[in-house]
């Protein structure tokens, strides 16, 4: 019993190793590209609310290569994680379609700019003034 384990450990210990190296790595990395980018596009023209939405769009595709790379490394088939991933996809693109469509008009109100924090708006009979613009 031992003997398979310590076998196991012997063969495959280094890429373990490696694989949380990769990870914590990817992570720091992150972490510090989307701190720049967030810094980089605040010196732009870019409402504050498309800054949030691209650098959250940046960390997902950030950690969707950091575990395609550990899988990788540990030799496992990447093929079989980019279906699962698309079949993960679309089982929640159908469950979550109302909101998906939300998403899509939150990004056409960033583009188009009809409002922004602070003006003053009135919605059905509720007025209110705009405090965020956000996920």
């Amino acid at each position: 019993m031992f003997d398979k384990i310590i076998n196991y450990f012997t063969a495959y210990g280094l890429r373990i190793a490696l694989v949380v190296c990769v990870a914590v790595i990817g992570i720091l990395l992150m972490v510090l590209l989307s701190f720049l980018l967030k810094k980089i596009l605040y010196k732009t023209r870019i409402d504050d609310s498309a800054v949030s939405f691209i650098t959250a769009i940046f960390k997902i595709v950030f950690v969707i290569i950091i575990v395609a790379l550990c899988a990788a490394i540990l030799e496992l088939s990447t093929s079989s994680l980019v279906v699962s991933l698309s079949s993960v996809a679309l089982a929640l693109g159908l469950a979550l379609k109302e909101s998906l469509s939300n998403l899509a008009s939150g990004i056409v109100i960033i583009a188009n700019k009809p409002f922004r924090r602070g003006d003053w708006v009135s919605v059905n009979g509720t007025e209110g003034k705009v405090q965020s613009i956000d996920r």
